[in-house]
């Protein structure tokens, strides 16, 4: 276990535990090359049923209520379609090298991270 860390690495690498991650954790973790770049690993049905299933929900059914929460990310519909399409396993690896430099960040800030 990671001193960092209050949950084993093992839990942590699991790709059932990225299950949990946010919208808006997805989003932010997608880098320009990855949005620009067509996934071969993407489940383009998978993806179309889940976002059949959101377009069906109030008040996603409305297009503009959908428009606005796609905004609130910095989303375009082709993004998201991207994020409910991909393996869950391309979100944990995303996400793990986004922690690991949040981590570091934050202890070089705080004095704890000896850069000598």
């Amino acid at each position: 276990m990671s001193a960092s860390r209050a949950v084993p690495d093992e839990i942590v690498q699991s790709p059932a535990w990225h299950r949990a991650t946010t919208l808006a954790e997805r989003a932010a973790s997608l880098d320009c090359r990855r949005r620009e770049a067509d996934s071969d690993e993407m489940d383009h049905a998978l993806a179309a049923r889940r976002l059949e299933r959101w377009r069906s929900e109030p008040p996603f059914d409305d297009d503009a209520c959908f428009a606005q929460r796609l905004a609130q990310d910095s989303l375009t519909e082709v993004d998201l379609r991207r994020l409910l399409g991909e393996p869950i396993e391309a979100v944990r690896d995303r996400r793990d090298k986004s922690i690991a430099s949040s981590e570091c960040l934050l202890f070089y800030r705080h004095g704890v991270l000896n850069t000598r």
